[in-house]
């Protein structure tokens, strides 16, 4: 019976649609308005809430100005937990309210969801199908972007991948409407590969990431080196940087558009990632269940004109609920398990991930907020992507190399994509900011190594031995990459 009134949906015929849904248990009455605002649920993916937050609690606001900007606008449950750690049972969960379970992997049909419950008062776009819970004839494909989009312009390689044509898609579809809409999107970002740097320009990156493993089970690991697994959380917070700036060109289109006051509007993360050497990236532990399981999740409802943070204990299963309780609907699903995250007269169960056991203040994220501020240089109270390592380490960056002389002994080195700082400059839409070589020789692990741009200390970073080779790798400060060509030069510590 719920696949067939499902199926028989004819959108034109709103009144038929409304009973058809009021038939399938899913939604029992409205209030008026509230109904017809707009939903923008946005999905970013393997991305922390401890990669947004500084020692204090708060939002890195000079790293991350557009999640700072959300959170002023919405309330920000700081005390957020995904009920997974891989996007596929994550997913489901969210648009379902429930947790995962086989049901939700093994169902052929899932009538009990947010693209039906939305389907008689809205438009329905999603980045992706959803053939189990969102029909042909409930969900379209978010319309492609027009082809002088200037977002094109801005983002020029970007914009040209995958991830770029959703991203366009979805701020197409906030122009013009006529109606309420529903738009749905999954970003894969700032998931790997990690290959942005936060003004949107790309990096060549190698097909192979140094320190990363396959590990038992599902997913991979990270190796013993300290080092490597502080570069790959480097690269993972400069692609961030980058997410950010497109969160904030979205919610610049919504408000160009004239609807970002009036939307409701969800911002969240489906899982996390790990950062700590020696341990699976996604298969949580007591180390690191604080970076898998803790995810942004930031909601905004329509007219809402102050923001607000609430540690108060939910999960991503809240979020159907919670959407419904907004726009007035009454939810009767088989195995819903999320409440409204304003309800305070529901109790919230205990939460854990992958069997993990999560506490109740969700202190388990400062650990790696913690961490990150120990590896990073700071400059006015905020990171400093570029000053990695000890505190000598990042005090030598931007230091000539004149003034280093007695300290510093010139190497050979082969470097892949030596012809890139032929040509590079600081303003190309592609630039060589991740810099790979070996040193020949005897291999040796841990020499330190300084890399100089053009007579100045870009990076310090050491060996690692892979195959019968001394390898190295470092980001390098694109702002020192100056007009081509650029000589780049290794240097023994």
């Amino acid at each position: 019976m719920r696949l067939l009134c499902v199926k028989t949906w004819v959108r034109p015929i709103a009144g038929l649609l409304a009973v058809g849904l009021i038939a399938c248990g899913a939604v029992r009455e409205a209030r008026p308005g509230k109904a017809r605002s707009t939903v923008v649920l946005l999905v970013f993916d393997e991305l922390p809430v401890a990669s947004l937050m500084r020692p204090d609690g708060n939002i890195d606001s000079k790293l991350f100005p557009n999640f700072a900007r959300l959170q002023r606008d919405s309330t920000w449950f700081r005390n957020a937990t995904s009920p997974g750690t891989f996007t596929h049972d994550v997913i489901p969960s969210i648009l379902t309210g429930s947790l995962p379970s086989e049901r939700l992997q093994e169902s052929s049909f899932l009538p009990d969801n947010l693209f039906t419950l939305l389907a008689p008062t809205h438009r329905v776009y999603t980045t992706q199908p959803f053939p189990r819970m969102c029909p042909p004839t409930t969900c379209s494909p978010m319309p492609q972007a027009r082809t002088d989009d200037p977002l094109r312009h801005r983002f020029p390689v970007f914009s040209k991948g995958d991830r770029g044509r959703k991203y366009l898609s979805l701020g197409s579809a906030t122009q013009g409407a006529t109606e309420p809409r529903f738009l749905f999107a999954h970003f894969v970002l700032p998931h790997q590969p990690w290959a942005y740097l936060p003004d949107g320009r790309r990096y060549l990156a190698g097909e192979t990431l140094p320190g990363q493993y396959d590990s038992d089970g599902r997913g991979k690991g990270w190796s013993d080196e300290w080092w490597l697994t502080a570069q790959a959380l480097q690269r993972h917070l400069l692609q961030l940087r980058f997410t950010d700036l497109l969160l904030g060109t979205l919610l610049d289109r919504l408000e160009r558009a004239g609807i970002y006051e009036g939307t409701t509007m969800v911002v969240v993360a489906d899982h996390g990632i790990a950062f700590e050497r020696g341990q699976p990236k996604r298969m949580p532990t007591p180390e690191t269940v604080g970076e898998l399981a803790a995810v942004p999740f930031f909601f905004k409802k329509p007219h809402q004109r102050r923001g607000w943070i609430s540690d108060r204990p939910v999960q991503l299963t809240d979020i159907a609920p919670t959407i419904a309780d907004v726009l007035g609907l009454r939810l009767k699903w088989r195995g819903l398990e999320g409440v409204s995250v304003f309800d305070r007269r529901s109790k919230r169960p205990d939460r854990s991930v992958a069997g993990l056991p999560m506490k109740s203040d969700g202190s388990e994220k400062y650990l790696a907020v913690r961490r990150k501020y120990s590896t990073f240089g700071q400059r006015r109270g905020s990171l400093d992507l570029f000053r990695l390592g000890p505190r000598w380490a990042q005090d030598l960056v931007g230091r000539h190399v004149d003034d280093l002389a007695r300290s510093m002994e010139a190497v050979p080195a082969d470097i892949s994509y030596p012809a890139a700082f032929d040509r590079a400059s600081a303003t190309s839409p592609i630039v060589p900011s991740l810099l790979q070589g070996s040193i020949p020789g005897t291999p040796e692990d841990n020499v330190l190594l300084a890399v100089t741009v053009d007579g100045r200390v870009a990076a310090v970073t050491p060996t690692y031995v892979e195959g019968d080779a001394s390898r190295f790798y470092c980001m390098l400060p694109p702002r020192l990459l100056n007009e081509a060509p650029n000589r780049v030069e290794i240097f023994r510590l």
